[in-house]
């Protein structure tokens, strides 16, 4: 994550207690997610495939209980991993532990999101923060996080 407030930015994570354990997870649902909207806006991009895009993310590791680390990585949404206008990042985070990491996956969304905006100046009212969660039973429990820009009459409308 850099100071430039014009990039938009792709995040593929996993809260674990294993040091290398893979971002597999969280990157196909992120291709999926960028499969999808290049499908609303009437392409078909199955060449679309984050995890070919991680070998060049910058990672980050932020501990979030005493065992449990997210493992982060990040890169800019350029080219085939463009996300729509409105979007300025979109973050999954998966765990392994399906029924009990659900709270670390929340408080690791709210590290990043934090962090985020930080990092590229913003303030929480200048955008539209988005959770949603997923789980597959005895298998994860994901949640992706959209960073949209605010729409400005929705600014004007809260300032007004």
């Amino acid at each position: 994550m850099n100071d430039c407030q014009s990039t938009q930015y792709l995040g593929v994570g996993i809260i674990t207690d294993d040091p290398h354990e893979a971002l597999s997870q969280s990157a196909q649902l992120t291709t999926f997610v960028l499969r999808s909207f290049a499908y609303t806006a009437g392409g078909d991009r199955p060449d679309i495939d984050v995890e070919l895009y991680l070998p060049h993310a910058q990672y980050y590791s932020h501990p979030i209980t005493s065992k449990q680390t997210l493992r982060l990585a990040m890169l800019p949404a350029t080219g085939t991993l463009r996300l729509p206008a409105e979007y300025i990042a979109l973050v999954t985070l998966t765990t392994r532990s399906w029924r009990r990491g659900r709270p670390h996956v929340f408080q690791a969304a709210d590290v990043i999101v934090t962090e985020f905006l930080r990092r590229t100046q913003r303030a929480a009212d200048q955008v539209t923060i988005e959770r949603v969660p997923y789980t597959r039973a005895q298998s994860f429990f994901a949640c992706q996080v959209s960073i949209r820009q605010r729409e400005l009459s929705s600014v004007r409308a809260v300032a007004g």
